[in-house]
């Protein structure tokens, strides 16, 4: 403590102490904003943590996943007009809403639950596959869009893709 005064009686003109309680208050402050902010996480990050593995806890065995690890075959090509993924050798089984509602959060939270009802149960016909129609198609059953049709009698050539002039194909 004697050091610390004989310090402060060295300092001698009144700016530079005001300059050093400025210093040492801003530094005080810093690190007591960011230790509560470390301690807030901390506290969320585990209330996170207990809320999900109590989601998890609470669904049933009985729901089904897909398996993204057996590689399906590639369809026929056929010239239906219509096929259905049971018709293509996929099994579809429904993906659990837990993981729906996850992989859909930002929409959830921009259109809200009324507004994602109804994109998700939405059919939207997209008209012609090229550089804009395939990146259209993508976007929306990203989206959440319930289901899509699309409807395209071009052949895959160079100018219907979504390339440029460097990539080499």
């Amino acid at each position: 403590m004697s050091a610390l005064s004989s310090a402060w009686s060295r300092l001698d003109s009144p700016a530079a102490k005001l300059a050093l309680v400025a210093v040492s208050t801003s530094a005080l402050t810093t690190a007591l904003v960011l230790s509560t902010q470390s301690l807030l996480r901390t506290r969320r990050r585990a209330s996170l943590r207990s809320s999900i593995n109590h989601q998890l806890d609470d669904t049933s065995e009985e729901e089904e996943f897909i398996d993204f690890s057996q590689p399906t075959p590639p369809p026929a090509l056929t010239r239906q007009p219509t096929a259905t993924a049971a018709g293509l050798g996929a099994k579809v089984r429904k993906t659990s809403e837990i993981i729906v509602r996850e992989a859909l959060a930002r929409n959830y939270v921009f259109f809200g639950d009324e507004g994602m009802s109804k994109v998700r149960s939405s059919f939207v016909v997209v008209v012609g596959v090229g550089g804009v129609g395939s990146a259209c198609a993508t976007m929306l059953v990203r989206s959440g869009v319930g289901k899509v049709r699309i409807i395209d009698f071009d052949q895959v050539s160079l100018s219907s893709l979504n390339v440029s002039e460097n990539t080499v194909l």
